[in-house]
Order: C-alpha cells, then sequence, then structure tokens
C-alpha cells in the first residue's frame, strides 16, 4: 500500500473537531504532523516549507475511533482501518500471540490499528465456564499463579494493558484478580461473576463491565423478564447500583442486535469474503440460524431483548455512566471494524445523541482505556489517529462510516488506499481457500529404526474449514522407549503464509528424554523457504539429564544458536502437534498433573505449562486442560484416534481422522482399557458429563463475554 511517510505533513481546510474539552471544532483549520505525532493544531498555523499538504477542505477531522474489546486477528488490519477504527483491545486471546503482535514494528507492516494486550482470562478451577480460561486455585495459590505470570512478563520486558476475568470465577478468585490489576497498575475489566452482586464486585475492586448481559442471574435473560414493570423494576436497581459504583459499561447491544439485522438482510454481508475460510464459515452457521428465526416468526424474543437493552443504555446515559465502545467482533454478524460503528448506531437507536457518540468513541473511551495522553484527542503531543468524514458526525452516527481519509500514526491513507487493501485481502482469501481445499500429501515423520505402533493422518478443522494436516507416527525401540513423530502443515491464512512444523520425541519412563522440532515457511507452492546455508527459520533441540531427568533445550534461529535453557519441571511431552499430545498423554500421562513445553508467539519462547488430565469413567474419554484452553480426546483400540477437539481463545478447532498415505492406516498402541473411548465418537460432545462441563458443539453465544 502507498502511503505518505514524510517528514512533516500539514492536513489543511477541514473542520477539526479536536474532542479537547470545552474546545469547539476549528473550521478550515490545520494540522501538523512529524514522525507519527501531532505537533500544532489551529487556524493559523504556519507550514514548514517541504512538508507535505494534504487539502480536506470540506470534510470533518476527528481522532481515530477506538474500540475497547475485539478478538483480534492481524489478518482484519484493512477491515478495521477501512471503517476508521485506529486503535483495538483484545479480549483476551493468547498473550505469546498477542504482545509480539502489538510492537509497533509489527502494527506498521500492513499496516494496522494499534493494538492493547489483555491478561489471560483468569478463573476459578471449579466453576470455570470458558475452555480457554487461566484456571486459578484458592487464593494463595492464585495469588502465587498470577504472580508468575507476571515475572514471565518482566521477564520478556512485555507488558499487557489489562487483566480480565470470565463471568465463572469465584469470589475469591475475584478478589486477588483485582487486587492483582492494581499492583500491576492496570484496571481490570470483565462481565458481572456468576457469584457476585454489583455491590460485591465493586467492594472486591472491579469497576468495569463487560456485557448488560452478565447482570442477568440465574439463566434470566432481558426477554424472559415477564413483564415490562418486572424489567423496569430490575432495570431501576441495576442502574442505581451502577451509578452510585461509578462503573464504566461495555453494553455489547451489538450481541443481540446482529441476529434481527441478519435475519432481516436479503443478501450476505458484503465483508464476508474479506472473512476467509474460518471466519466466513462460523459467520455462515450464524447467518443461516438467525434466519432460521425469521423463517419461522420467531424474532418477537430477540426484539423484545433489543428493546429492553437499549432501553438500559439510554437510562446508564442519563444517569452519568460512562458508556465504553466495544463491538465483539468479528462475532457472526459483527464485522471487525464496521461492527463498531454497527454497536454505535445501536446506542443512537437507543437515545443516545451523536455529539456525546462522538465524544464517547474517541476522548472519553481513551480515558477509560488508560491511554488519554496519547489517543483520542487531536491535540500536541498526541499520537496522529485521525478520520477525515465526508459530513458532520454531530449530527449522524453513520458520518463515521467509509472515512475518506484515514491518518495512522502519521501514515495518510486515502479512500482509494483503504479500498484497495480491502480488495486485496479478498483476492488474498480466494487464493488461500482455493490451496486449503487442494490435496495435500504430507511425508512421513523421519522416525528411528523400531517397531511401527501408529500410522495415521488427521484434519484441522475450524468450523468446518481446514486449517492444518498432520501425519503422526509411533515408533516402540529395542530398549522400551516410545518415539512420537509428526509433521504438521499449518495452511496459509489472510495475514500469513503456510509453514511446517516436524517434531520427534522420545518418551522414556514417562519423560522426555530428547527432541527435534523444526518450523519454516512455505511459499505459496508449499516448498519450504530456507536459509542460503538450508537452514530452516527455528529450530529447537532437547536433551535429558540422565540424573536430574531435567530437559536443556537449545534454540536457534537461521541455524545460529539462540540460547540454551534448562527446564525446572520434569517435561512430560512436547507440544506442536494436537494428535501426538494426545497419544503420549493418553500412554504415560498419570490423572491429574503433568508439565508440557510448548514454543509459543512470534519469538518462539520456550513455554512450560501445567495439564491437567481427567478420564471419564462414564465413556472414557480423555479431558486435557492447561492455562491457554482445553483440549479433548477419544481413542479406539491400539491408539485409534476418534476424536479430538480443542477449544481455546477464538473458537474451537476439531482434529478428524484420516488415511496415512503410503503404508495405510496403524493402530498397535497399547493403552489402559480404561482410557478407550466407549461412546459415539460423532456425537461425543452431546454425552452428559459428571466431571466437568462438556465441550459445546459450538463456541458462539450471543454476549462476546
Amino acid at each position: 500500500m502507498h502511503v505518505l511517510l514524510l517528514e512533516v505533513i500539514a492536513l489543511v481546510g477541514a473542520t477539526v473537531h479536536t474532542m479537547e474539552p470545552a474546545t469547539a471544532p476549528l473550521e478550515g483549520a490545520t494540522v501538523l504532523m512529524e514522525d507519527g505525532v501531532i505537533t500544532e493544531v489551529g487556524k493559523d498555523v504556519t507550514i514548514p516549507d517541504g512538508a507535505e499538504t494534504v487539502d480536506l477542505t470540506g470534510l470533518h477531522l476527528i481522532p481515530g475511533l477506538i474500540d475497547a474489546s475485539v478478538t483480534f486477528d492481524a489478518e482484519h488490519d484493512p477491515l478495521y482501518l477501512s471503517a476508521g477504527v485506529t486503535t483495538v483491545r483484545d479480549a483476551g486471546s493468547p498473550i505469546g500471540v498477542m504482545l509480539p503482535e502489538a510492537a509497533l514494528g509489527m502494527r506498521d507492516r500492513q499496516p494496522g490499528p494499534s493494538l492493547m494486550v489483555a491478561s489471560p482470562v483468569f478463573s476459578s478451577a471449579m466453576t470455570a465456564t470458558r475452555q480457554d480460561a487461566f484456571l486459578l486455585d484458592e487464593p494463595a495459590k492464585a495469588a502465587q499463579q498470577i504472580n508468575e505470570v507476571v515475572d514471565l512478563l518482566g521477564k520478556a520486558k512485555a507488558h499487557v494493558d489489562y487483566f480480565t476475568f470470565e463471568r465463572g470465577i469465584q469470589a475469591p478468585q475475584h478478589g486477588v484478580v483485582n487486587g492483582a490489576a492494581a499492583v500491576y497498575g492496570v484496571e481490570s475489566w470483565g462481565p458481572l461473576p456468576d457469584a457476585l452482586t454489583l455491590a460485591e464486585a465493586k467492594k472486591a475492586g472491579q469497576a468495569n463491565l463487560a456485557g448488560l448481559n452478565s447482570l442477568m442471574k440465574g439463566g434470566a435473560r432481558f426477554e424472559t423478564l415477564e413483564s415490562d414493570a418486572a424489567f423496569l423494576e430490575w432495570m431501576g436497581s441495576q442502574v442505581a447500583a451502577l451509578t452510585a459504583g461509578e462503573w464504566r459499561v461495555e453494553p455489547f447491544l451489538m450481541g443481540t442486535a446482529r441476529i434481527t439485522r441478519i435475519a432481516n438482510a436479503e443478501a450476505d454481508p458484503a465483508v464476508l469474503p474479506a472473512l476467509g475460510g474460518l471466519y466466513a464459515t462460523a459467520w455462515r452457521t450464524d447467518l443461516e440460524t438467525f434466519r432460521m428465526l425469521r423463517a419461522g416468526d420467531a424474532l418477537g424474543p430477540v426484539e423484545l431483548s433489543v428493546n429492553r437493552q437499549r432501553t438500559m443504555t439510554k437510562a446508564l446515559y442519563d444517569s452519568g455512566v460512562q458508556l465504553v465502545p466495544a463491538s465483539g467482533a468479528p462475532s457472526g454478524g459483527i464485522a471487525p471494524g464496521s461492527g463498531l460503528v454497527d454497536e454505535l448506531e445501536e446506542w443512537n437507536a437507543a437515545g443516545v445523541p451523536a455529539p456525546a457518540i462522538l465524544e464517547l468513541a474517541t476522548v472519553r473511551a481513551a480515558e477509560a482505556l488508560g491511554a488519554a495522553d496519547s489517543i483520542g484527542q487531536i491535540a500536541v503531543s498526541f499520537t496522529a489517529n485521525m478520520i477525515a468524514c465526508g459530513s458532520d458526525p454531530r449530527r449522524s452516527v453513520d458520518a463515521l462510516r467509509s472515512p475518506e481519509l484515514v491518518v495512522l500514526r502519521g501514515k495518510v491513507l486515502e479512500r482509494f488506499h483503504l479500498d484497495d487493501a480491502v480488495t486485496a485481502l479478498v483476492e488474498r482469501q480466494k487464493r488461500i481457500e482455493e490451496q486449503r481445499s487442494r490435496p495435500i500429501a504430507l511425508e512421513r515423520a523421519p522416525m528411528p529404526e523400531g517397531e511401527a505402533l501408529v500410522e495415521g493422518t488427521a484434519n484441522l478443522m475450524a468450523y468446518g474449514s481446514r486449517s492444518a494436516i498432520e501425519r503422526y507416527s509411533v515408533v516402540r525401540q529395542a530398549d522400551g522407549s516410545m518415539v512420537y513423530g509428526a509433521r504438521v502443515r499449518v495452511l496459509p491464512t489472510g495475514k500469513a503464509a503456510g509453514r511446517e512444523l516436524l517434531i520427534v520425541q522420545t518418551i522414556k519412563d514417562g519423560l522426555v528424554s530428547e527432541f527435534d522440532m523444526t518450523l519454516v515457511a512455505l511459499d505459496e507452492s508449499s516448498k519450504p523457504i530456507l536459509t542460503e546455508s538450508g537452514d530452516p527459520a527455528f529450530a529447537a533441540k532437547g536433551r535429558s539429564s540422565p540424573v536430574t531427568k531435567k530437559l536443556s533445550i537449545e534454540r536457534f534461529r537461521s541455524g545460529l544458536q539462540m540460547d540454551a535453557k534448562g527446564a525446572d519441571e520434569a517435561i512430560a511431552a512436547i507440544d506442536g502437534s494436537t494428535a501426538l499430545l494426545g497419544l503420549i498423554g493418553a500412554k504415560h500421562f498419570p490423572e491429574g498433573a503433568s508439565f508440557v513445553a510448548a514454543f509459543d508467539g512470534v519469538a518462539m519462547e520456550p513455554l512450560v505449562d501445567r495439564v491437567t488430565l481427567q478420564v471419564s469413567e462414564q465413556d472414557g474419554r480423555l479431558s486435557m486442560n492447561d492455562t491457554r484452553g482445553a483440549r479433548v480426546y477419544g481413542f479406539g483400540q491400539g491408539g485409534e484416534l476418534r476424536f479430538a477437539a480443542r477449544a481455546q481463545a477464538g473458537g474451537r478447532l476439531d482434529l478428524e481422522p484420516g488415511v496415512a498415505l503410503g503404508s495405510g492406516a496403524l493402530s498397535a498402541l497399547e493403552l489402559k482399557e480404561e482410557r478407550l473411548f466407549t461412546g459415539d465418537a460423532a456425537t461425543w460432545y452431546q454425552i452428559p458429563q459428571t466431571e466437568g462441563q462438556p465441550v459445546e458443539a459450538s463456541g458462539k453465544t450471543e454476549d462476546p463475554k
């Protein structure tokens, strides 16, 4: 994308809405920028010689929009910018991915909006409702667990922008999270926990509410309150408590309003081709469901819920409770970027005036997110994030759609630049879908001599779209040690090229005795991209001490050693292949906790996580939970993979068994009888459970929180 990036740029002629307190818009004003920072604003600004001048006469210049809650994916960068969203805050995706992505160099590469990062999504070990939650033990242990996360951040010289939690968290852990956030120097944001009232949550340190739906208790919903009088009485008590507690609230009106919008639309959303396979498939599932409601004349309760949520939003605004703009994108029907404007339109439909919405989506949002000194205003020393609208956004929220120009950290992107970037994303998604649908033949991982026990393949599916394919093998050596190998082909997405992981690890006496791993990027013909010397972009290997059984891990970048570290824990497996981790766990893990090492994020930092294995007495299903999510497996005789699923931030992935190439399928791995799945693999997720929460068939809900 071509952008203007000179030392000094002057934006001239626009009506500038600085959003500074008690400051009227400046007609025909000039804004000077240098190195991505605003240096001067006014009507009588002298433009330096040699500065690039951009004429915005007739347009309205406002600060860039802020979306306080998204499930961030970098491939959506063009969609956010096209809608004028210049700052987004992730809602709790894996920090190993988000922290590197938030770096300025990463944000400038496409370019994309500035990114704020959350802590892991904390919850209580016994009552979590999200499969991807970071599970906290009793309070003393919970404080230690959070301190470990903070220590890791410090060692990595990284920082999260806020702490978050899910509604299943219990009161003791909720108090620990809020206290830890205060010590760390950030605020905590989350839904109202099921176990707490607003007063109790406020006393524990929470003052920011994510989602009006979380105020409902005992399975109640806005549409299930039996009368308008009952709703108004309940609403009055909640508004009074939120006002007295000086809460900030992310309403998430589009969490429900999207249903009626989609159900009543005659065509698919125009953004759908830009979303790509994983998201587009999930969206289509939601779209079909919403349209079935219309066809069955069943939208009445949804419309009642929308109207009551609008009524409550207006009551909160009238009472002085600060509303914080948060879209929850990219849930079905809530697009990255434009979904925020949809949310703001819902506020307007609720009765919040357009001038107030403009303020809430810029300067007030920056205050709420702790960034009031750098974004949200067009003022000297602020980051040069601005959008130019064709009409006055104080008169209509619709003026915020499709801005004529976006300034991102001093880069000037005109409308055709923005449109070209979205078009390029759509074309890339088409090429990717074609590539993902082609048959893929993977070579077997290089395995040592020994007795072959398992050969198989599996497709990793995300809402019906293949995202990766694995070919895995298991060999027993003469000394009784077990070697597990896999080649994993990760298919390209709109934001990243394809890549291939090769991992071979030896398990002896229940622990990893050695492993070798390589990771390479693939070109468009699926050939590995190597250095001139033939080395992969990343490699790692480990060998355990025969005395301590501790694993020493070496990492290599382009053939050069990066570092060598020793694991403090006894490592039971190396993660990287969903199939292999399941097989190793089924064969070697005891019930309870084991330590697993993984390489996470762009920097491929080695991380050690505690994985808890549970075996269902009912049907032999295996559950393996850690701080990054949960996995569920079903194995048949000989280690035959019957099903597997992984729940994590952003959704669910299913591992569908295939047939091994070349030598054919082989399943001769001896597993304990109680670890063999005895149910129906096609409906495993519908089986009632007594030992924990089931993994649902769909990870989508009406409210992002």
